[in-house]
């Protein structure tokens, strides 16, 4: 009888530059440290549009420094509504008959405005109300100061929880037997021997003999195994665990929800910090890759922002091989881990 628990417990407690000589992807592999989180990710990606955006709006500023003559000459052009005087700043002034004499005894009546060009400059219309208005838009102001406070200090959670978890996500372009983190997660079928297109890749590169005597080990799942999973050795992989998810076969959101979710438990579980997912139930399993994308993303989001042992998650990783799943998580990505507004 094969003894895996031996051969598990050996390769478990290897040290590292030993362990890597025996990975089938040599010295290919991936560490958490190599692959960077969504948030850096999106910041790598759109700080040459910052820098564009920056170097755009000094331009308009000497644009605008250039043209400063040219605005003083268009605000002379607004002269049907204004009073100009060209006397000396302080003569008398006669405003005519249509306005009150700036002697009267309501001084609130007209509007003096300071001009550039040494002019004194009255507003027409009668102003005695505006004091009024604008006392009262300041007291509206400070009393709804309060409720701008509570405002902003909700957006500032919100920043503070994407953040969170856009630090602790990434998107690997690659493949999954190359990732040397705690765990990674594969489709398997009920009796734990086979599973999706990626499956047998990872049960070749850990090392067939000891890993299919452990699942042996463990049993078949049974009926009702759809969206349970388990979770044995990694072997011969850089991964130190493979967790095994009973995927649907065709479109079964919440039997898909539940791999994923039950994946995660796993991880919470066996105190570990960083897990990689394929795919779950694409390819021969026939769900159909976008709405599985949206599975995906939505169970693992809710999870690290409901969970308490979210805290201790350094990373969870969606490994794609597929340019068409590529191009589908590329797309979603930014709809369920949207970027804090000092990003956007």
């Amino acid at each position: 009888m094969i003894n895996w628990v031996v051969a598990k417990t050996a390769l478990e407690y290897m040290p590292i530059d030993e362990k890597r000589d025996l990975y089938k992807c040599h010295d290919k592999f991936k560490t958490v440290d190599d692959i960077v989180d969504w948030s850096t990710y999106v910041r790598n990606k759109f700080s040459s549009c910052i820098a564009e955006k920056d170097s755009h709006e000094e331009d308009e500023k000497i644009q605008t420094d250039v043209n400063v003559d040219a605005d003083d000459e268009d605000y002379e052009a607004e002269a049907d509504d204004y009073y100009y005087y060209d006397e000396d700043p302080d003569a008398d002034i006669d405003l005519g008959d249509d306005v009150e004499s700036s002697e009267s005894s309501d001084d609130d009546s007209m509007e003096e405005i300071t001009n550039d060009n040494n002019k004194r400059v009255f507003r027409k219309g009668n102003i005695k109300g505006s004091t009024e208005n604008d006392a009262s838009k300041e007291n509206t102001s400070t009393g709804d100061s309060s409720v701008i406070a509570t405002n902003e200090a909700v957006q500032s959670d919100d920043e503070k929880k994407k953040e969170f978890v856009n630090s602790r996500i990434s998107v690997f372009i690659g493949d999954i037997i190359c990732l040397e983190i705690d765990a990674i997660v594969v489709t398997a079928s009920e009796e734990l021997f086979e599973g999706g297109r990626v499956y047998n890749p990872v049960i070749c590169a850990a090392g067939p003999m000891f890993l299919r005597a452990e699942c042996g080990a463990m049993g078949a799942l049974g009926e009702g195994a759809i969206g349970n999973a388990k979770i044995s050795g990694g072997y011969k992989l850089p991964a130190k665990y493979i967790i095994h998810a009973v995927g649907p076969k065709g479109e079964h959101p919440d039997q898909l929800r539940s791999c994923y979710k039950r994946a995660m438990d796993l991880l919470k579980e066996h105190k570990l910090e960083t897990i990689a997912f394929s795919c779950l139930s694409t390819g021969i399993y026939g769900y159909p890759n976008e709405s599985a994308a949206n599975v995906a993303l939505e169970t693992i989001r809710n999870w690290l922002e409901e969970e308490e042992y979210s805290a201790k998650v350094k990373r969870v990783i969606f490994c794609l091989s597929d340019q068409h799943d590529i191009d589908i998580y590329h797309k979603l990505m930014s709809e369920y881990f949207p970027l804090p507004n000092s990003l956007e």
